[in-house]
C-alpha cells in the first residue's frame, strides 16, 4: 500500500521581490526561495506550492492581497495561458532593468568576472507588432483553459490553430488575435481557420500522426514582402487537391502574399529543413534592407526576428570591432550572411561558416545582389568593351546599386561587351527618343510597361527570358571561366551578334532620322567649347548612393576626364578599366543631371524611378572647365536637352561622353 503524498502548503502574505528568469518572479519564505509565474515585483500574494524541491519551490498565485504599483495592464487576451510574453504585466522598462540585473548577477555572482561598467540594454523601439516571423501549430485537440472545463464549453470541433501549450506538446491554445507582428497575419490565419472550418478540412493528430492542415510559418518584410508556408500531411486522396483550394483561397483574399510556398510534410515533427518546398504563388524569397545592403531571406533562411533591432545589434558589434579595413573576419553560423556582408565593407576579407545548404546559397545571393566582392565569393566581372562607348550613361536602378548603359552609334563598331544586365525604364526613357536598339538581359515590370505603352517592342530585346523568346531568339554567349561568378555575370555580346539578334527580328539599324544625344560642337569645322571664364573643375566627385560613388579626374595632356569606381572593401577609389583593352575609362564630356529618384510606389525590390518630367539642376564639364545649368525631359517621347542659365542649349565637345543620373538627396555629396 503505498503512502500519500502530502498536500503541498499554501504561502500566505507573500510579498515577491525580483524578476528571475523564464518568466518567473521570486520571493523568499523561510530561507527558501519561491519562483511565482505571472507575478512581478511589489505584489503582495498568497501563493499555492505546485513543485517543491529541497532548495526552492514553485507556486501560483491563488489571491492577490496587494497589486504592486509597476504593474501593467497585458495588451493580450492569451495572456496567462499562451506560452510567450510572460511579462506583459510589467512595463517594459523595468523588464529591461530586470534582464540587465540577471546578466550582471550571472557574470559577477555565478561566472566570477570582474566588468567594467554596463552599458545600458539597447530596447527596441517597438514592443508589439516587431517581429518578422511566427509560426503557428494546427491541431485537432485545442486547449481548454479552466474556465472553459468549468464551465463545461461546448465546441463545434476541436480544432485549433495557435501556439503549442508548455507541457502539453499535443495540443494548441487557439489565438485570435497575436501582438508580435503586425496584424495582417492575424488576418491570415484566421482566414485560414475559417476556410478549414468551413470545408471540414481536417486538423493534424500529433500523436496518430493522422490529419490534412499541420503548420503554418508567416514572415514579413521591411520592404512590405509577405511570406507564407503551409505544411500540410497527405493522408488520403483528393488531400492534394484540398490543399491547392486553400492554397488558392488565400492567394485570391490576400495579393498582399509575395511569396505562398507548401510542403507535404510526412515526418512526425514539423521541421522541413530537410524537406523540398513548392512555390503556389510569387517568389521562393522576401528581402530585407539594412542600410544600403538588401537581404534575400528564404523559407529556411535564419534571420533575427527583430528586423529593426538586428540592425541596432549588428551596428553596436561593428562599432565595437573597430574594423580598419585590413581585417580577416569569420561570420560563425553566418545564416543568409547578414553580418558577413553588413561588415565586408570594413573588413579586408570576411569568411561566413554554414552548414544549412539553403542558407549558404542565399548568403551567396546576399553578397551578389550587394555586389560585395570579399566574402569567399567572386561577385562579377570587370566590364568589358564599354570603354568603346560613345556614351556611358550611370544610373541608380535599385537601392543603392547604380548601373551602367553603354550606348555605341554605330553597331559595327561594338566590340565584345557585358555583362548584360536587366533593362531599366530609365534608361529606356533616355533611348526612345532617338529609336536606339534596346539589348539587354531580362527586364524590370516598369521598363515593360513603358515598352507596352509607347509601342517600343520592335527595338526592344531581350526583354523577356534573357532573350529566348519567339520573337528575340537567343543570340549572345556566356563566358563560363570562372564557377564562383553568379549566372546573371556571365552573359555578353557583339556587335556581330547584336546585327544577327536584329536581323533574326526584322529590325534595321540604319534610320533616317538619326540624332545626337545632345547638342555637339560643329564636327565640319575645328570648332570647340572651351567654356571661356568658366570656372575650372579638375576633380569630378558623384555620389549615387553610400557604396556606389564616382570620381573623374581631369588630364590636361589629354583634354579628358579619366573615370574612377568606389571600392567599398579597400575603402578607396581603383580606376575603371576596360577589360577587354586593359586602359582606364576616359572620356572628353562629363554631364550630372540631379533628380527626384525613388522606389516605385509599392514596389518590394526598391526598382527606382527618375522624375524626368520634372527636370533639374545640369552639370557640363569639358576641357577642364564647368558649365551649370538645366535639363529638360517633359516626356518619355522627348529627348532629354541641356540648357544654359540664359536658356541656350549647351555645346558638348566632340568625344566620349559620361552622363551620370544622380539623386537629388545626393547633391550635399556632389563635388567639383
Amino acid at each position: 500500500m503505498s503512502r500519500k503524498k502530502k498536500p503541498l502548503p499554501i504561502l500566505e502574505n507573500v510579498t515577491i521581490e525580483a524578476v528571475a528568469a523564464e518568466g518567473k518572479s521570486l520571493a523568499h519564505v523561510n530561507d527558501m526561495v519561491v519562483f511565482v509565474p505571472f507575478a512581478v515585483p511589489g505584489d503582495v500574494v498568497d501563493l499555492q506550492v505546485r513543485k517543491k524541491k529541497h532548495s526552492y519551490c514553485e507556486a501560483e498565485v491563488i489571491r492577490f492581497i496587494k497589486k504592486s504599483e509597476v504593474r501593467t495592464e497585458p495588451m493580450c487576451e492569451h495572456f496567462g495561458i499562451c506560452g510567450g510574453c510572460k511579462w506583459q504585466n510589467l512595463p517594459y522598462e523595468e523588464q529591461l532593468k530586470a534582464k540587465q540585473q540577471q546578466v550582471f548577477d550571472q557574470l559577477t555572482r555565478i561566472g566570477k568576472i570582474e566588468l567594467p561598467e554596463f552599458m545600458p540594454i539597447m530596447g527596441s523601439v517597438h514592443i508589439k507588432e516587431y517581429r518578422n516571423k511566427l509560426e503557428f501549430g494546427c491541431c485537432n485537440k485545442r486547449w481548454l483553459t479552466r474556465e472553459q472545463i468549468a464551465e463545461g464549453t461546448q465546441f463545434d470541433n476541436m480544432n485549433g490553430i495557435g501556439f503549442h501549450i508548455t507541457g502539453a506538446f499535443d495540443k494548441i491554445l487557439p489565438i485570435e488575435k497575436c501582438w508580435l507582428m503586425d496584424d495582417l497575419h492575424n488576418k491570415i490565419r484566421n482566414a485560414i481557420r475559417d476556410y478549414a472550418f468551413s470545408t471540414g478540412m481536417t486538423f493534424f493528430d500529433l500523436r496518430q500522426q493522422h490529419g490534412l492542415l499541420r503548420d503554418i510559418m508567416i514572415r514579413n518584410s521591411n520592404t512590405g514582402e509577405w511570406m507564407v508556408l503551409i505544411q500540410f500531411h497527405y493522408d488520403e486522396e483528393g488531400d492534394e487537391q484540398r490543399a491547392k483550394a486553400l492554397l488558392q483561397h488565400i492567394a485570391d483574399k490576400f495579393p498582399e502574399i509575395t511569396s505562398l510556398m507548401y510542403v507535404d510534410n510526412q515526418k512526425c515533427n514539423d521541421t522541413f529543413g530537410d524537406l523540398d518546398l513548392s512555390v503556389f504563388k510569387g517568389n521562393d524569397h522576401i528581402f530585407e534592407t539594412m542600410e544600403d545592403l538588401r537581404f534575400k531571406v528564404g523559407p529556411k533562411s535564419f534571420y533575427q526576428t527583430n528586423t529593426e533591432q538586428a540592425y541596432h545589434l549588428y551596428s553596436v558589434a561593428r562599432n565595437f570591432a573597430k574594423l580598419t579595413g585590413d581585417e580577416l573576419v569569420y561570420d560563425l553560423y553566418t545564416g543568409t550572411g547578414t553580418i558577413a556582408n553588413f561588415v565586408a565593407r570594413q573588413a579586408r576579407q570576411v569568411i561566413g561558416i554554414e552548414y544549412v545548404p539553403e542558407a549558404i546559397e542565399d548568403a551567396k545571393v546576399n553578397s551578389e545582389v550587394n555586389n560585395i566582392s570579399n566574402t569567399q565569393r567572386q561577385n562579377a566581372r570587370p566590364q568589358r568593351g564599354i570603354g568603346s562607348a560613345d556614351l556611358l550613361i550611370e544610373s541608380k536602378v535599385e537601392g543603392g546599386i547604380s548601373r551602367f548603359c553603354a550606348v555605341y552609334h554605330d553597331a559595327n563598331a561594338i566590340p565584345e561587351v557585358g555583362p548584360l544586365r536587366s533593362g531599366r525604364d530609365q534608361f529606356l526613357q533616355l533611348l526612345m527618343p532617338h529609336q536606339a536598339l534596346y539589348y539587354h538581359d531580362g527586364e524590370s515590370i516598369f521598363c515593360t510597361q513603358f515598352i507596352n505603352v509607347y509601342d517600343y517592342s520592335g527595338l526592344n530585346i531581350g526583354g523577356k527570358s534573357y532573350f529566348n523568346t519567339p520573337v528575340h531568339p537567343h543570340v549572345a554567349h556566356r563566358d563560363n571561366r570562372g564557377r564562383n561568378v553568379a549566372y546573371e555575370h556571365t552573359e555578353f555580346t557583339s556587335g556581330k551578334e547584336i546585327k544577327q539578334a536584329a536581323g533574326n527580328a526584322g529590325i534595321g539599324l540604319t534610320y533616317a532620322n538619326e540624332m545626337p544625344f545632345f547638342h555637339f560642337a560643329d564636327y565640319r569645322t575645328a570648332a570647340s567649347n572651351d567654356l571661356p571664364g568658366a570656372p575650372a573643375a579638375k576633380t569630378i566627385s558623384i555620389t549615387h548612393s553610400e557604396s556606389y560613388r564616382t570620381r573623374l579626374t581631369y588630364n590636361s595632356w589629354g583634354r579628358s576626364y579619366k573615370l574612377e569606381m568606389y571600392n567599398r572593401s579597400k575603402k578607396a577609389y581603383e580606376n575603371t578599366v576596360d577589360e577587354l583593352t586593359g586602359k582606364q575609362l576616359t572620356f572628353d564630356n562629363v554631364v550630372v543631371c540631379f533628380a527626384d529618384i525613388a522606389a516605385y510606389a509599392g514596389d518590394s525590390h526598391d526598382v527606382q524611378s527618375v522624375n524626368y518630367v520634372a527636370g533639374g539642376q545640369a552639370y557640363l564639364f569639358t576641357r577642364g572647365g564647368v558649365q551649370v545649368g538645366r535639363w529638360e525631359k517633359p516626356h518619355p517621347t522627348h529627348p532629354l536637352k541641356l540648357y544654359t542659365e540664359t536658356g541656350e542649349e549647351m555645346t558638348l565637345n566632340r568625344g566620349k561622353t559620361y552622363l551620370a543620373l544622380v539623386d537629388n538627396d545626393e547633391w550635399s555629396n556632389f563635388s567639383y
